[in-house]
């Protein structure tokens, strides 16, 4: 499988070629008009519901009914944004090579593997409650409604790129939207999978060192928890494994030579798969959340912040309920936001939720495999792929007890076959979601939450009485007591999932003395074990916002504005090695009292000098601080000058496409040796002071950064400021990114037809960003998301909704929109109404 042909098609998803003659009619025929009245007939709803959009095109949907609001809804999303339904419906379901050719054979065939089966699907919504099903149903139908009108008059109403692209528009079916939704709650809260290239490392080990030693460089780089990790909670977690280190050895899970080339054509798979899922618009994680309680908070009331994943705001109100916030399409309904009485916020939980098992195959029949003693026959169906340019592509699929095979290990008979815990519950996450939405208390969220089934993620809520707290959600296997969670586990039988953690177990806060809630995808508790994959240590991103909060009194609304730009600046959002220089500056001290090196001194004091803030405050394209670029090379020399010779770059490769890395938290351990919480067992450092390896890695940077600054002084090694992609087919580019797979919000033709920027100065900002005060007397809250802003759609006339551009610049800025969710103040300021109404008999 060739990864760079791969990742060149998936650029050709969102490529729009725009001839000089069409920029020509782009700019004669500018935006559409899109306020006004209109009222739409349908048999498909019962009574009437009411589409208010606002100023920046939000979506305030007024009605009786939920299956009639959720008809409504629906029909919004699709509106706005039913070419990104399209292609993520077609990335779930591995309908992407029909469409692109061959070369997303591979992300289609992983999808299917993953995904579920037609059957499946229909069985997941006849399982859910009557109400929500009835919902769920009723907002298919109202995104069909507009495809409906989409194909009968496909000049004024059909995307552009369904032109562009020649894709067939067709109606959904339920079990299309659902999987699509499958993929959004998967992305969000499914973490773990990583345990082969766990094991590719651990067999290296052992085949370089004795057992012991293997196993103590295994349990140093790999911890099962880091004591100097922030927690938002303070009690340790209970239910979870006891953090021991005699776990049963089986020989049977190591990886022959064809297994380990196996193993990473499947890696290179899964990272081209995110790879299409980052250019739909998925940009991953970087969900953070601060709730300041009543007694921090300047007006008395709960304050609350959000920076989360890309989408548009949506407003439901209904006969006991009113919530308007976050809507990632396609699931019609906002998971975080703000209600008459409460506010709700989420990021994604980021626990161990998803095991690998290997089995035993026959050695004439691989799907044959062997579980509780005796030999089974595994679930086998056969898939075929349609694909552009070529004939159909015809494979088996495999499925054993626990869940798909992902893996042939054929050279020792094993497959290898993932288990999840999320798995054919994600109809009931949405239906949850939608119950709890409609809480009008914190004491009843806090009540409601555990009878939700819910992705892994962190719940933080408030309420007007003042009341907040927290839940960390999830169903969290209880593993077997000798499966070490690290590595694959026996697929026998004899290390299964005894079941999950009591949801009375997890980690909870409610109205807590320290006055506030912080979460940012980091650890839940005190003692957390960590999987095969989420690590936190002491560099991770949560000491910033806690420094904020801790060292304010009164915090304001006005507060939280400075922290997000402050957050934001930080770069924390788009690589999760940074941290704080103040981390090191023990050690850069070191250097400068031992060193007669008069450039490796004032490179350890400009170091020392920068704050961890990309600011340009005289614009003149280039970071003020010369510390910046030094520091940011230093990190990797200093892991490479530690590791290097005892692992290779087994530091860097295990952190390889993770949304978590450790790496950093991996330096820091190294060099506070015994002052550690988890200090290192092996001398990494062979015997060598500390301070000499810092100034050795101090020289290896200069010798690196020299020739980009060849002749000027360090004071003047000012990094260019990094830029953020909103087109990201644009190869090579040619402005400076932090990270060149930053997935990039994916903002459809708006960039090939010039409604937006290809590229943006990065202010290091997630997408939708939110702010709000919980009180009656502030019926609204702040919000903004850039690329693509609300609205997506251009037409096939080249018109463009003018909500694809209003919001990006506001968002850079760190300025906000202002939603209001006050009835009276919507209908009577609204820019256009859309009246949906029963059709007469």
């Amino acid at each position: 499988m060739n990864l760079k042909k791969i990742l060149i098609t998936l650029a050709a998803i969102i490529t729009v070629t725009a001839s000089v003659g069409g920029f020509i009619i782009y700019n004669r025929t500018g935006y559409l008009d899109v306020s006004g009245e209109r009222t739409i007939k349908t048999s498909l709803v019962s009574t009437t519901v009411d589409v208010y959009r606002d100023a920046y095109g939000v979506p305030h949907i007024f009605g009786d009914r939920l299956e009639d609001i959720l008809f409504a809804s629906g029909y919004a999303m699709a509106e706005d944004r039913l070419f990104q339904i399209e292609m993520t419906v077609r990335a779930a379901t591995g309908r992407l090579a029909e469409l692109f050719g061959p070369d997303l054979i591979e992300p289609d065939k992983l999808a299917r593997q993953n995904g579920y089966t037609r059957s499946d699907l229909d069985g997941m919504i006849a399982n859910m409650p009557a109400p929500e099903r009835r919902a769920f149903k009723s907002m298919v139908a109202g995104i069909n409604l507009y495809v409906d009108e989409a194909l009968s008059d496909p000049k004024a109403k059909l995307p552009f790129e369904f032109k562009t692209s020649k894709i067939e528009l067709d109606r959904y079916e339920e079990s299309e939207i659902l999987a699509g939704i499958t993929l959004i709650l998967r992305y969000f809260g499914v973490s773990g999978g990583r345990e082969i290239t766990n094991q590719a490392f651990f067999d290296e080990l052992i085949e370089k060192y004795d057992p012991q030693t293997a196993q103590l460089i295994f349990d140093d780089i790999l911890p099962l928890t880091d004591p100097d990790a922030y927690a938002t909670t303070l009690d340790a977690p209970q239910g979870d494994a006891q953090l021991s280190k005699q776990f049963l050895r089986h020989e049977g899970a190591s990886l022959s030579p064809s297994g380990r080339k196996a193993a990473a054509e499947h890696a290179q798979r899964v990272f081209a798969t995110k790879k299409a899922h980052a250019r739909i618009g998925l940009s991953e994680g970087a969900s953070r959340t601060i709730l300041i309680g009543p007694e921090r908070s300047a007006t008395g009331n709960p304050l609350m912040m959000q920076a989360t994943a890309d989408g548009g705001d949506l407003h439901l109100v209904g006969p006991n309920f009113n919530f308007s916030g976050l809507n990632i399409r396609p699931l019609g309904i906002p998971v975080m936001g703000r209600g008459e009485n409460i506010g709700l916020l989420i990021t994604t939980g980021e626990r161990d939720t998803r095991d690998t098992f290997f089995v035993e195959t026959q050695a004439n029949d691989k799907y044959a495999y062997r579980y509780d003693g005796a030999w089974r026959d595994m679930e086998v169906r056969t898939e075929t792929i349609l694909v552009k340019g070529q004939e159909p592509v015809t494979f088996k699929l495999a499925r054993t007890v626990h869940g798909p095979v992902i893996l042939w290990d054929e050279e020792r008979n094993i497959a290898y076959t993932q288990r999840w815990a999320m798995w054919g519950k994600e109809a009931d996450v949405w239906a949850g979601t939608l119950r709890f939405i409609q809480s009008d208390s914190a004491g009843a969220i806090k009540d409601t939450l555990p009878r939700v089934a819910s992705t892994s993620s962190n719940i933080s809520y408030a309420d007007v009485n003042g009341d907040f707290g927290f839940r960390h959600m999830g169903d969290l296997p209880q593993r077997a007591p000798d499966a070490d969670p690290r590595l694959p586990a026996n697929g026998d039988g004899s290390q299964d999932w005894d079941g999950f953690v009591p949801a009375d177990a997890a980690p909870v806060l409610y109205n807590p003395e320290k006055g506030y809630v912080m979460v940012w995808n980091n650890s839940p508790a005190p003692g957390t074990q960590y999987g095969d994959r989420s690590r936190w240590g002491k560099h991770f991103r949560t000491h910033l916002p806690v420094s904020l909060i801790e060292n304010s009194g009164k915090i304001s609304i006005d507060d939280l504005k400075r922290y997000n730009e402050i957050l934001g600046r930080s770069f924390y959002s788009v690589d999760l090695n940074l941290t704080s220089p103040r981390f090191f500056d023990l050690y850069f001290e070191e250097v400068i009292a031992q060193s007669d090196d008069d450039k490796v001194k004032e490179a350890a004091r400009l170091m020392m000098a920068w704050d961890g803030l990309f600011v340009d405050g005289d614009e003149d394209g280039f970071y003020d601080a010369p510390g910046l670029p030094i520091f940011l090379e230093w990190r990797k020399a200093a892991l490479a000058a530690i590791f290097n010779d005892d692992i290779g770059e087994w530091w860097r490769t295990l952190d390889e496409k993770t949304y978590i890395p450790y790496q950093t938290s991996l330096l820091i351990r190294a060099l506070e040796g015994d002052a550690a919480g988890a200090p290192m067992e092996y001398d990494y450092f062979n015997g060598r002071a500390r301070a000499d390896i810092v100034e050795d890695s101090i020289k290896q940077t200069l010798d690196t950064l020299a020739a980009d600054y060849a002749g000027k002084e360090l004071s003047a090694w000012k990094a260019p400021v990094f830029w953020r992609y909103l087109d990201d087919t644009t190869e090579p580019k040619d402005k400076p990114m932090l990270l060149p797979g930053r997935a990039t919000t994916y903002a459809g033709a708006a960039t090939q037809l010039g409604h937006l920027p290809k590229a943006i100065v990065d202010n290091g900002m997630p997408d939708w960003t939110a702010i709000m005060e919980i009180n009656p007397d502030t019926p609204y809250y702040y919000s903004a998301t850039p690329s693509g802003g609300q609205s997506w759609f251009i037409n096939t006339a080249w018109k463009a909704s003018p909500h694809i551009r209003d919001q990006y610049a506001l968002h850079n800025k760190f300025e906000y929109k202002t939603v209001s969710i006050e009835p009276s103040k919507i209908k009577e300021n609204y820019v256009s109404h859309t009246r949906i109404t029963m059709a007469a008999p």
